[in-house]
């Protein structure tokens, strides 16, 4: 999982700053997003976390030009292999910390939960502001960065700089370190539930070319040669998790076949025989020679059954073992972090 970290606003932007307080110390925004974004970076790149600084510059740079970034990088990994964690200080007159996502039920809402058990529990005399009007402890609206970045967004907002008590944690040594501290906890737990979620390391390429030359009638997806290709520019989890077990099936095969071409080289060579190293070329189609054999099993059993013509092809289809343990496992968001090895066998033999 890629994390994108953007420190909001720039060292000229208007009204980015606290009161000068009696002792004269004042925060500049800029300056503290940029700080603890630094902080982040460097916590997360020693642990050999892939993060990535949205704005290195410290001049502000517009939204669309940072979410063009995001979404640039976004569609090199496909936008549900990234997180973007926004950095802000808030004021008007309010204390506490918060977070906002884009309205709706979105993938982001289970990142911000994580953010807010986190932030808890790193600031327990501290007002965590919620909204649990919708089942989630965020703030919801239609933020720029929000609403049109392609992966899913947090915003965080670190205390409030016109409030005295805020500022001074904010502005201590002691508090920014507890509040990079407390995001890269978040974020660590954030890759730990995407690596549950998305146990499979999968590569989606969104609106395809080769998906459109390559499917035909209703099929827009597939997965091929261990990445999906699609049509479309996003999927559903639940289609997410269908091709996720199709990229399963298929390194399973190619695992499986590579150990059989071995055991039946080593075995040739202890009978003074010799297997060709050739043979391995097909080792890549193992998936899709099993699925064609079965496909054609099926097709030619449904003919001869005497089922209508154009069930041929769609019983077909369906009656395929990885097709079987795809659709009856699809709409389980945990199945691919609990599936057992080579669970489409038990499928075989269903017509």
């Amino acid at each position: 999982m890629k994390i994108l970290i953007d420190n909001g606003h720039g060292r000229a932007t208007a009204g980015k700053r606290s009161p000068v307080w009696p002792d004269g110390k004042q925060l500049f925004e800029y300056e503290f997003n940029r700080d603890i974004a630094r902080r982040m970076h460097e916590a997360l790149t020693a642990r050999g976390t892939d993060s990535v600084p949205v704005v290195p510059e410290i001049d502000d740079i517009p939204l669309a030009e940072r979410t063009r970034r995001v979404n640039e990088i976004a569609a090199q990994v496909g936008p549900e292999n990234c997180l973007l964690v926004s950095i802000h200080v808030n004021a008007g007159g309010g204390t506490g910390w918060e977070a906002w996502t884009s309205v709706g039920e979105t993938e982001a809402d289970n990142y911000a939960t994580i953010f807010y058990e986190e932030a808890a529990r790193a600031f327990p005399e501290q007002r965590m502001r919620m909204d649990t009007t919708d089942g989630d402890p965020d703030k919801e609206a239609h933020f720029y960065l929000l609403r049109h970045t392609t992966c899913p967004a947090i915003i965080t907002e670190n205390f409030f700089m016109d409030t005295e008590a805020d500022c001074r944690l904010i502005l201590s040594e002691e508090g920014r370190k507890r509040v990079a501290d407390m995001h890269v906890s978040a974020l660590l737990r954030c890759i730990e539930y995407h690596r549950n979620k998305y146990p499979v390391a999968m590569k989606i390429y969104y609106d395809s070319k080769l998906a459109k030359s390559l499917l035909f009638g209703s099929f827009k997806t597939c997965m091929f040669f261990g990445v999906v290709l699609t049509e479309y520019t996003a999927l559903s989890e639940k289609v997410k998790r269908h091709e996720g077990i199709h990229v399963r099936q298929y390194w399973e095969c190619l695992a499986a076949s590579v150990v059989l071409w071995f055991l039946l080289h080593v075995g040739a060579a202890l009978l003074g025989g010799h297997v060709s190293a050739w043979w391995l070329l097909f080792v890549p189609t193992t998936f899709y020679l099993l699925y064609g054999v079965e496909w054609l099993i099926s097709y030619v059993y449904h003919i001869l059954q005497g089922d209508a013509r154009d069930r041929w092809n769609d019983a077909a289809y369906h009656a395929s073992a990885f097709e079987m343990e795809a659709y009856a496992h699809e709409a389980e968001a945990n199945y691919l972090s609990s599936r057992r090895w080579f669970a489409f066998v038990k499928y075989y033999g269903k017509l």
